[in-house]
Parts: C-alpha cells; sequence; structure tokens
C-alpha cells in the first residue's frame, strides 16, 4: 500500500502483511493513503485567469502531487489529460524498521558433579558430627554438635542401621545436655553481674540495707520491732513436716518388720506435726511456712522481705497514713513463709489477719509481670494489678494484702464499707461500675469486692499518686482505713 506524505510529498509503500503500521498510517494526519494505480498523469487545472495549476493525477482521479501538494489526495470527476502522460518516480519502499537481533546465548556448560548415594550422603553427615564432638568445648560447640548428630540419627533410621543410630542419638542427647548445663550457667553469670552491678548503686545499697535488718535477729526481737513501731506482729513458721513425713516412714517401715521401736517412730511423727499444724499458714492451701531460725534458704528469704515490709509500711506514714494506729484496730501478723504462684495471700484464723509474701517474686522486681504490664499498656489495656505495673511491686503487694488482713476482719468490714459507696455512685448498674474499675482501678479488681478494695489501698498509697485521680469518696475510704491525718 502506498501513502503520500503531505509535507514533503514523497511516497511510501507498506507491504499490506504489516497491519499495525498501515492501521497507523490511515489515521495519521500526516500521510494520505493514494489507491493503486500505475496510469499517473499530469494535467493543468483551470479556474481563472492564469496558466493553472499543474497537478498528478492517477488514474482514479486522484491528485497524487502539483499545485503545492495543497490538493493532494483530492479525487477530481470527469477529468481528461491534455498532457503526456509520465512515468512514476523511482520509490524505495519504507520497509518498517526492523528489531535488532537479540544476541544468541552461549550454551551453559555445568560441570558435571557426581550424585552421592544415600549410603555416602549418611558416611559423610556421620563424619562431620564426630568431628564437631571432638571439637566441642563452648555453648555453640556443643549446639552445632547437638543438631549434627540429630541429623546423622535421621539418616541411619532411613538406612535401617539400629546400631550407628543409636550412637548417633546419644551423642545428641549428651551434647543437648552439655548446651542446656553451658546456657543455664550463661544466664547465672550474666544475673550476678547485674546483680552486682546493681548493687554499686544508690537503689542498690539502699536495698541491701534494708534486706539486711533482720538478718541476724530473734523471731522475738522482729516481733518487739515491728509491734512497737506499726502494731504489727510477727509469726514465724516451722518446717517440721519434713521431719514428720521422714517419721512417719520410719513408723510404717518399723511396723511392717515387727520392730518393738515402731511406736517411738510415731510419737515423734506425731509430735512433729502438731508442732507444724500450730504455725499460721500451715492449713492454707498454696502456703508453705518457714522457720526463719533454720538457716534455709526460705528462712532467709523471708528475713529479707521484712526489710521490705518495714519499709513499705514506713513510707505510708510519710505520705500521712497513721499504719501504727490503723492497726491498732485489729490483730494483724506477717507470717513467715512462701504462697506459691501467687504474689501474696491473706487469711484470717482465729481473730487474727495475717499475710505473707513470695520470696521467689517479691524480693526482686518480676520482669514477666513488668513486660505484661507495659504490653498491655501498649495494647490499649487497662493494668492487670496495681503491682504488675507499678515501679515497687513489693510495696504494691505488701498494701494488698495488708489491706486484706486488717479490712477484712468482721468487726472493720472494709469491703462492705466499699461496696455501699460504690453502689451510691453507679445507681446498683453494675456493669458500668465493673468497667469503671477495670478502667480506672485494674482488672484484677473487678474479680470481687474483696480484691476491690485492696487493689485501690494499693492504688491510693502508691508514692506516685496523685490526690484527685479518683473520686473522693473513694480516696477517703482508704484513707479512714489507714487512718491517713488530713
Amino acid at each position: 500500500m502506498r501513502f503520500l506524505n503531505k509535507k514533503t510529498g514523497s511516497f511510501i509503500s507498506v507491504p499490506d502483511r504489516y497491519i499495525p503500521i498501515v492501521t497507523s498510517l490511515i489515521r495519521s494526519d500526516e500521510y494520505i493513503f493514494i489507491k493503486n494505480d500505475d496510469s499517473e498523469h499530469w494535467i493543468t487545472l483551470h479556474g481563472g485567469e492564469g496558466e493553472g495549476q499543474h497537478v498528478l493525477i492517477n488514474g482514479a482521479g486522484q491528485v497524487v502531487g502539483g499545485a503545492g501538494g495543497k490538493l493532494n489526495g483530492k479525487e477530481l470527476g470527469n477529468v481528461k489529460s491534455k498532457s503526456k502522460d509520465v512515468s512514476k518516480p523511482t520509490e524505495t519502499p519504507t520497509e518498517p524498521p526492523k528489531e535488532p537481533e537479540k544476541p544468541k546465548k552461549e550454551p551453559k556448560t555445568i560441570a558435571e558433579t557426581p550424585i552421592e548415594t544415600p549410603e555416602q550422603i549418611t558416611e559423610r553427615l556421620s563424619k562431620h558430627a564426630n568431628q564437631l564432638s571432638e571439637q566441642a568445648h563452648t555453648l555453640e560447640d556443643h549446639q552445632k554438635a547437638k543438631e549434627a548428630h540429630l541429623e546423622a540419627s535421621y539418616k541411619y533410621v532411613g538406612l535401617n542401621n539400629a546400631d550407628l543410630y543409636k550412637h548417633h542419638y546419644e551423642k545428641y542427647k549428651y551434647h543437648f545436655e552439655q548446651a542446656k548445663q553451658l546456657l543455664a550457667k550463661q544466664k547465672r553469670e550474666e544475673s550476678r553481674a547485674k546483680k552486682k552491678e546493681f548493687a554499686q548503686t544508690e537503689e542498690g545499697k539502699s536495698k541491701a540495707a534494708k534486706e539486711a535488718m533482720f538478718a541476724t535477729q530473734s523471731v522475738q526481737e522482729i516481733d518487739n520491732h515491728f509491734r512497737s513501731k506499726f502494731n504489727l506482729g510477727f509469726a514465724n513458721g516451722s518446717e517440721a513436716k519434713k521431719e514428720a513425713d521422714k517419721a512417719w516412714k520410719n513408723y510404717v517401715s518399723a511396723r511392717r518388720q515387727g520392730d518393738p521401736n515402731a511406736e517411738d517412730y510415731k510419737n515423734k511423727y506425731n509430735e512433729l506435726i502438731g508442732k507444724y499444724r500450730s504455725v499460721a499458714g500451715a492449713n492454707i492451701r498454696s502456703h508453705t511456712p518457714y522457720d526463719i531460725t533454720s538457716g534455709s534458704t526460705g528462712g532467709k528469704a523471708v528475713r529479707k522481705l521484712l526489710g521490705h515490709v518495714d519499709s513499705a509500711l514506713t513510707h505510708m506514714e510519710s505520705l500521712g497514713f497513721n499504719v501504727k494506729e490503723a492497726l491498732a484496730k485489729g490483730n494483724v501478723q506477717f507470717a513467715a513463709g512462701t504462697t506459691g504462684r501467687a504474689n501474696g495471700h491473706a487469711w484470717q484464723s482465729n481473730g487474727v489477719g495475717y499475710f505473707s509474701l513470695s520470696t521467689t517474686k517479691r524480693l526482686e522486681t518480676d520482669p514477666e509481670q513488668t513486660k505484661y504490664a507495659q504490653r498491655r499498656k501498649e495494647e490499649g489495656k487497662p493494668r492487670w494489678t496495681v503491682s504488675s505495673g507499678s515501679e515497687d511491686q513489693a510495696r504494691a503487694t505488701i498494701v494488698h494484702e495488708l489491706a486484706h488482713a486488717l479490712g477484712m476482719q468482721p468487726h472493720i468490714n472494709s469491703p462492705a464499707k466499699l461496696k455501699a459507696i460504690l453502689d451510691k455512685q453507679f445507681d446498683k448498674n453494675y456493669g458500668n461500675m465493673r468497667e469503671w474499675i477495670k478502667t480506672n482501678i485494674s482488672e484484677y479488681a473487678t474479680e470481687n469486692i474483696k480484691e476491690t478494695d485492696a487493689e485501690l489501698a494499693a492504688m491510693v498509697t502508691a508514692p506516685d499518686y496523685v490526690r484527685g485521680t479518683l473520686p473522693k469518696e473513694l480516696e477517703d475510704h482508704v484513707d479512714e482505713l489507714f487512718m491517713r491525718t488530713k
């Protein structure tokens, strides 16, 4: 197909098979489609004075040249030639641009690698694992050897080789234990280093002094100290249960053998178990009594906790709470022992309100509880407990349990007083009340009114609590319980 360029007057020819190019040129304003015809000739058009316009037309009467190009593409009807035919100018058909040839890819030469058989693979892994065992000294060495032997043992299962499977599996267990012990040692060393560094700080020195306050005092001296300062009693525990259990086993064995001394073992058991059951907390679930005179780890930990109790109550008094006068209203004692999975607990027994703290969770700040509290804060959730979100978790727990031990005594009944206040404020709409308590105090405070009372006390007595944060009626309730001077 032929096309005429309007500006230059030149022709281009495009083979019909190049459909995209043909279509583009037909739609273009720059080119004119020229009908195929070989009988091109010149004529003169007369439309007025002058010699006229000389134009080149084809056999179909279509102007293809002349007249300055202004008539190109026009069709003339009934035109008779008065001039000689002219031969068409020689044209070189314009071919569409050819795409550059892509360089031919050279065929890749792949080095021939011999394929290992399952037996060869297993042998190689086995040899590597044994070499790692010989060189294993550090934690990282044992971890690598452990994994290597485990992989080798699996391979020998596939090959049904029980002896070599057992060899590598035993090696795996050996390195597993070695790595476990070294990791525990590494953590202990890191913990000791942190404690040593903390001990050099002012806070560390203060904590050490606090924990050393009752390190060598007798039970009576400790009881006298807390009673004279705060009207708080101290109830020592007993570790006689271990000896009682041993005496009972001896009794059972002697009776089976017909030993005439069997009754002596039984009498010893009754004496020891009676002594154990007489101490505070012996019959309380999850409570383990400790004797601070025994020299046991638990007994030493209780002595350290006594320093934290003294510090917490002293701080309350610095804020205006008259702890000594408040505890004079009841009979409250701190019980030597630990509290299982709980941070602390309190109970009433024979007219005495007892409380105790965990010897493992409240001597140090619990990092897991701190992380949990931070995560809840980032997620926009209320804090779980006042203590978990506190910088001094021991202080918050001590006040929480002290509020239970004092406030739950029948003649005081602090939870009932708090319930009356909340019922009035929320017009007994317990759904709204619960949501408000969860948002403004803690989620644990919604468990029951007793926990609301204790959590409220821990919050209002905190060092960073700002008066007016909670309604005045609730602050006054805590002030009444702990006799705060206005």
